[in-house]
């Protein structure tokens, strides 16, 4: 099961709403569709809900669940993300008779668990993507916490992406305070009906450009990007 939105380019549509916007168009209406099918190797579509466009997955769950759980057999899986994954919903599966599977959002729990990973002597479930991973069973189900090394390398590249331009944005702030310049454009509130005074003074001051990236290496990078359960 998945769920997706789509923009709607006028205003006639009963369910058009605004809500969270996966076509990043939050200025237009827009409605929600859940969509069921066979996994695989079969793949065929089995169901198809509609709803406003400013309904959440975890509660367009509901009728996309109830829509096509009297066609599966006793103990089939319902897969689905973790944007519909809420104790109420994982309850009703269970509830019938059936298995599910599904990410988790990270939380301190597992932050803890991720600190001592090598402790837990993970087992390799994929060689060649580096993909590692524990099973931590619970009274009324299971986490399987995986480690993957391709996902580290995507991180860590995204992340220095990230720190070098904030690098760079902190240069073209302090310049512009060294020289007394005015601000670039992107750095300003721009709106003629909004008045704002303000001082600006960046962490570079006193800082090599060294300890200015391990800075932004604590805050940016963490342990949780390189796993999912």
């Amino acid at each position: 099961m998945d769920w997706t939105s789509i923009v709607l380019h006028g205003n006639e549509a009963n369910l058009g709403k605004y809500g969270y916007s996966r076509d990043h168009r939050p200025d237009k209406k827009q409605i929600t569709l859940g969509v069921r099918e066979l996994a695989e190797p079969i793949n065929v579509p089995i169901g198809l809900t509609i709803e406003p466009g400013n309904t959440n997955d975890q509660v367009h769950f509901e009728k996309t669940y109830l829509q096509v759980k009297d066609r599966l057999k006793p103990g089939s899986m319902v897969i689905f993300n973790n944007g519909a994954n809420s104790i109420k919903n994982t309850g009703k599966i269970r509830a019938d008779n059936l298995q599910y599977m599904t990410a988790k959002k990270l939380n301190k729990s597992d932050d803890k668990i991720i600190s001592r990973f090598e402790a837990y002597h993970p087992l390799t479930i994929d060689a060649e993507k580096g993909i590692r991973g524990i099973k931590l069973e619970k009274p009324n189900s299971v986490n399987y916490l995986f480690f993957s090394k391709n996902l580290q390398k995507e991180q860590l590249e995204s992340r220095a992406r990230k720190i070098l331009r904030q690098m760079q944005e902190a240069k073209v702030i302090q310049e512009s305070i060294d020289f007394g310049k005015k601000l670039p454009k992107r750095f300003r509130i721009n709106n003629l009906l909004i008045d704002v005074e303000y001082s600006i003074q960046t962490k570079l001051v006193g800082m090599s450009e060294d300890e200015a990236v391990e800075l932004l290496k604590e805050k940016i990078i963490t342990g949780r990007g390189v796993f999912f359960v």
